[in-house]
C-alpha cells in the first residue's frame, strides 16, 4: 500500500490520521523548470530516502524531479523536503515516530527498485514517457542537445562517436549522454518504450 500524508491538511494530525490526497494537489505539480522554459512532467518533486537512491535514478531517467543526498541525516532530508515542497519517499514506517513529520510522505512497500518505481508512478498517476532520458541522472538538470556531434569528441569513447549521431550534455556537470545499449536495457528493465 502506498499512502500520501499531508500533515498540514490532515484532519486529525495528533492522532496520526491523515487522508489520501490525489496527485493534482501534490507539492510541485505543474512546475516549470526555473533554468529554462521547458516544463517538467506534471508531477510532484521528490526527496528520496537513503535506501531509495536507485529508485530516484529511475525517476530522473523519466524526467521527474528527484533529489537525494548521501551522508545526510534523514532529519535533514525531511527538513529539505518540507522547505522545497517535495514528497519525502521512504520505506521506513516509523518516520512520524522517530523523525520529524514530512509535510508530504510516500511510504513504499517493496524492496525492489523497479517495483518501487512502478509504485510511485501508480500512486502519483505519472506518465514516464514524456521526459524519458531528458534529465541528467547525476545533477537532476534538463539535458541540452549538442548542436554538432563533433562537440562530443574527446568527451565520449571514439567508437561511440562513430556509432551515434545524437548527443546531449548536462549544463551543470558537462556529462555527455547518448542513446546506446544502456538506454535499451533500462527501457526493457522498466517496461518502457524506447525514446
Amino acid at each position: 500500500m502506498v499512502v500520501f500524508f499531508f500533515h498540514d491538511c490532515a484532519e486529525n494530525d495528533s492522532a496520526g490520521d491523515a487522508r489520501h490526497v490525489p496527485s493534482p494537489t501534490l507539492p510541485g505539480a505543474g512546475r516549470l523548470n526555473p533554468a529554462s522554459s521547458e516544463p517538467t512532467p506534471p508531477a510532484p518533486a521528490f526527496m528520496m530516502d537513503h535506501m531509495l537512491i536507485r529508485t530516484g535514478k529511475y525517476l530522473r531517467i523519466c524526467g521527474f524531479d528527484a533529489e537525494w543526498q548521501r551522508g545526510v541525516r534523514t532529519h535533514e532530508l525531511i527538513r529539505r523536503a518540507n522547505a522545497e515542497e517535495r514528497v519525502f519517499v521512504t520505506r521506513n514506517r516509523h518516520i512520524g515516530d522517530s523523525y520529524p513529520a514530512p509535510r508530504a510522505l510516500l511510504v513504499l512497500t517493496t524492496a525492489d527498485p523497479v517495483a518501487q518505481f512502478r509504485e510511485i508512478l501508480a500512486a502519483c498517476h505519472l506518465d514516464p514517457r514524456p521526459g524519458l532520458f531528458r534529465k541528467c541522472i547525476r545533477c537532476n538538470r534538463w539535458l541540452k542537445p549538442l548542436a554538432d556531434r563533433e562537440l562530443a569528441r574527446g568527451r565520449v569513447p571514439p567508437d561511440v562517436l562513430k556509432r551515434q549521431k545524437r548527443f546531449w550534455s548536462c549544463p551543470a556537470c558537462g556529462t555527455v549522454f547518448w542513446h546506446g545499449g544502456h538506454v535499451r536495457n533500462t527501457c526493457r528493465k522498466l517496461g518502457l518504450p524506447l525514446p
